[in-house]
């Protein structure tokens, strides 16, 4: 009698990544564990806090992968032994590594072990400070293949490795498929009869440039128009300013600072506001302005990182250049039109919808990566 043959078992994948909390990076990873568990042997390495509320929509099975090391910078030359030791024992066959202090685990872990595959995930167009620079660099070196989130960082990767032969993957960071019908087709038409609703949803940071976006909008409000702009994200560096610049301009009644947003909810918030408004110094894939075009908003936005591979001004965005001690005519008049008439917000909105549909997420995007069966970064991306 003919034996079935043993199944065959599933690669074990190790995910490396720094605080599990309301970012970017983070809430695309959290996307993707259902399938990443289907598919592989899983095992995520957190060097830092996780925000257990961001675990509550997983199973308990998948809740399980999780591994947590206490290791703020100030202690990863101390700690970074211990995490390898670890990794290495979990015997991988593929190591990712997302952010600058995961690529340092990943580069060392690489260098006892040449037979892991490495992954380094690289999500900007710009290192933070020497430590980054570094161990970022020595990861993309000793990488099999380095990921991006965007095709920017990818002309940014190719500059760092000066001509070496390493392939790069362009991976979609969508992590929601766009609904079947646009939400906000329509929605001009109303803005005669109530407030038209500005929305921000990321971190108060400097490099986000909060400042602006609020001049802006009060530019509107001083022009007649009855606009309100609603604040989503995690305290930063520019939380402090961002409160006194509220006051000082008297804007407490029209601009709002709700707080950290469950990612979970983001989609619903989408629906509730008209134009999505974020004047960012430098993004890598701006994944919050991808997500409001996906529902129809109008997005005015700084031309910066991959903004302009997947947004056209006028088209599909409205874009904002420079920095604004105060918004100039050109910038004002060109949003007052798009507010004003119903014709014109439709159709950058229909626009802005329709070049997202049908794009692949998130986990399909990285599993195609990390598989033999990898697609073209065209086919992610579009073009």
């Amino acid at each position: 009698m003919r034996q079935t043959p043993a199944a065959t078992a599933r690669e074990k994948l190790v995910y490396v990544i720094h605080d599990l909390d309301i970012g970017g990076v983070e809430v695309a990873l959290l996307s993707a564990i259902p399938a990443l568990c289907a598919r592989y042997d899983l095992r995520v390495v957190a060097l830092g806090y996780i925000n257990p509320a961001l675990l509550s929509g997983l199973s308990p099975a998948e809740q399980k992968v999780f591994t947590v090391f206490d290791c703020p910078t100030s202690r990863m030359p101390f700690q970074a032994h211990k995490i390898v030791a670890h990794i290495r024992a979990l015997n991988p066959d593929i190591l990712v590594c997302s952010l600058w202090r995961s690529s340092w685990i990943g580069a060392k872990v690489k260098a006892r072990v040449p037979g892991i595959r490495l992954y380094a995930f690289i999500h900007s167009t710009r290192y933070f400070h020497r430590l980054d620079r570094f161990y970022s660099r020595l990861a993309m070196r000793r990488a099999d293949v380095v990921l991006v989130d965007a095709q920017s960082t990818r002309a940014f990767v190719e500059r760092q490795l000066k001509g070496k032969e390493k392939p790069i993957g362009v991976v979609s960071f969508m992590t929601h498929p766009s609904p079947p019908a646009n939400p906000h087709i329509g929605r001009a038409r109303q803005f005669k009869d109530r407030t038209v609703r500005f929305l921000f949803i990321g971190s108060l940071s400097k490099v986000k440039n909060i400042p602006d976006a609020i001049r802006l909008v009060a530019a509107l409000k001083e022009r007649g128009h009855d606009v309100c702009f609603d604040l989503y994200g995690r305290p930063r560096d520019s939380y402090e300013e961002t409160l006194a610049l509220i006051k000082k301009l008297e804007l407490e009644s029209v601009v709002r600072y709700r707080g950290p947003l469950d990612p979970a909810e983001r989609f619903s918030v989408f629906t509730r506001y008209d134009v999505y408004l974020q004047l960012s110094y430098f993004e890598g894939m701006a994944m919050s302005v991808a997500e409001a075009m996906q529902y129809g908003m109008v997005c005015v936005v700084t031309p910066v990182g991959e903004i302009p591979h997947y947004a056209k001004d006028g088209v599909s965005a409205i874009f904002v250049h420079g920095q604004m001690a105060s918004p100039g005519e050109e910038t004002l008049s060109r949003i007052q039109r798009v507010i004003s008439d119903t014709a014109q917000y439709d159709w950058i909105s229909a626009h802005a919808f329709q070049y997202f549909q049908g794009k692949p997420c998130y986990a399909d995007s990285l599993i195609a990566h990390l598989s033999e069966n990898k697609v073209l970064d065209e086919d992610i991306l579009g073009r």
